[in-house]
């Protein structure tokens, strides 16, 4: 995945890219926009489904990019916070990054 930002390009995990190089693969690439709001937040989404759409991925992994309590960016799940089972909803304001082992670690506190 490749974000192109006013600020530069980048590949998913931060890797530099420059803009010729975004500009030559964009007519043969599968483009999808993330609109932004004047602060730069990724815009929420929020249909009633229990797991996450692809749209509501790409906003939250946008604006957290790593495991919100340990940092890490390899085996990356969405948790939703509060648990949906108390707000029946599914929307990227409630939703987190965290790796596997911390959303573990997570579930198995809060049912302690």
């Amino acid at each position: 995945m490749l974000h192109v930002r006013g600020d530069g390009c980048t590949m998913d995990d931060g890797s530099p890219v420059s803009d010729s190089v975004a500009a030559q693969i964009a007519p043969d690439a599968f483009l999808r926009a993330l609109i932004h709001d004047a602060a730069g937040n990724p815009v929420d989404a929020s249909p009633r489904r229990r797991v996450p759409t692809d749209r509501q991925k790409r906003v939250v992994k946008e604006r957290d990019r790593h495991c919100v309590d340990c940092g890490s960016t390899a085996l990356l799940e969405y948790d939703h916070v509060p648990p949906y089972e108390l707000s029946g909803q599914t929307v990227t304001s409630e939703l987190q990054l965290r790796c596997a082992p911390c959303h573990r670690r997570r579930h198995r506190s809060d049912a302690a």
